[in-house]
């Protein structure tokens, strides 16, 4: 009687074997069950913060103009009026690098057709740095006859922009953990470490506001507009922070 092949037998075992190994490994590569596991261990919450301060920067951007037949005497007229302008402001006490003036020199078209003349135009942007210089300014431009924007805008300066975000982060992130231990009493589990911080988001929605003056009946002055006696308020403004903060559950 002949003997089967044992050698081949185990063989064939192994190829078996190396199969359901194979097999089993695209499985759990697939499902991923520790993934799971990390999911059900974290939690991930969204901290907000929106706090209010008061501008410490006043942005004016008023303009001068003279207009003549000559050229060369518009040009005169308004390189004479600005450089008054600029003095006075100086006087006031402004820096140059508060001030950022600017001339130019045009035909002057007219708004039913054709061209009269010249048209020089003295613009110039202030930024005054305390409420109280802002108020002496607005008083300024109404004396000289300036046009344009001679009302500040209330806005915050770099430094007291960059102490904002701090401040707002910081109560962000406290918002954020106070949320995570809230969700997680509720589940019945113990707020553990930080995971993960996502960028955070900050909003500064003091750039770009326009006051609005208080001011009394006497402040009227000819043309409609206000005298010197208007009196300017900063009012406040809004900064926001918002950031993702992922934490693990114990």
């Amino acid at each position: 009687m002949q003997k089967s092949p044992i050698p081949s037998l185990a063989v064939d075992l192994r190829v078996i074997s190396a199969i359901l190994l194979a097999t089993n490994l695209v499985t759990l590569g697939v499902w991923r069950p520790w993934s799971a596991a990390k999911t059900d261990n974290t939690i991930v919450v969204t901290g907000k913060t929106t706090i209010k301060r008061t501008p410490d920067e006043f942005i004016f951007s008023p303009y001068l103009e003279r207009t003549d037949k000559d050229q060369t005497v518009a040009s005169k007229q308004i390189s004479e009026t600005g450089n008054m302008l600029f003095a006075k402001l100086k006087e006031l006490g402004y820096t140059d690098a508060d001030l950022e003036p600017n001339m130019n020199i045009s035909e002057n078209y007219l708004p039913a057709g054709g061209r009269d003349g010249y048209r020089g135009i003295y613009s110039i942007q202030i930024t005054a740095n305390s409420l109280e210089l802002a108020q002496k300014t607005t008083a300024l431009l109404s004396e000289v006859g300036a046009l344009g924007s001679t009302t500040p805008s209330p806005t915050f300066s770099i430094a007291k922009t960059d102490q904002l975000e701090q401040e707002a982060q910081d109560a962000a992130i406290k918002n954020a953990k106070e949320k995570a231990k809230s969700q997680a009493d509720a589940l019945g589990r113990k707020l553990g470490k930080v995971v993960t911080v996502g960028t955070g988001y900050f909003s500064d929605n003091g750039s770009y506001p326009y006051p609005m003056p208080f001011y009394s009946e006497t402040a009227k002055v000819a043309g409609g507009g206000f005298g010197s006696s208007t009196t300017l308020s900063a009012g406040s403004q809004e900064a926001t922070y918002s950031i993702d903060i992922t934490y693990s559950l114990r």
